[in-house]
This record gives C-alpha cells, structure tokens and sequence, in this order.
C-alpha cells in the first residue's frame, strides 16, 4: 500500500463507497485475478480443438477432391 497503508478494509469501503479514489492505497503489485489461469487453460484447450477439427476437414477435402 502506498498512503496510509495501515487502514482497515471497513474504512477503505467507506472511502470508495463515498467516491473517493483509493487506489492510492492499494499494492497492486499483490493484485490477482482467481480463475484467469482456468480461462487460459479453457481457450487453449478449445483452440487445439478447433486447430484438429479444421486439420479433419482439410483431410476429408483432400480425399473428396482425389476422387
């Protein structure tokens, strides 16, 4: 934290819900957002599908254009 780092998290929620910025008093070097690393994981995932479903297709192509 940088400003008054010794505030509690109820008086933080009494300055942001009153408007006031306190981003002054967070250490963002802390920051973390849960389950970004599932998402990740997931678009993977679905890439390296989509990359073998088109890579099926390309193959069904080939052969139906052999004939």
């Amino acid at each position: 934290m940088n400003q008054n780092s010794n505030l509690s998290a109820e008086e933080l929620d009494k300055r942001f819900d009153s408007g006031e910025k306190i981003s002054g008093h967070l250490d963002w070097s802390k920051a973390r957002r849960p389950g970004r690393e599932q998402l990740a994981e997931m678009l993977r995932e679905t890439k390296q599908r989509l990359l073998e479903e088109v890579q099926r297709l390309d193959r069904a192509i080939e052969q139906i254009s052999k004939r």
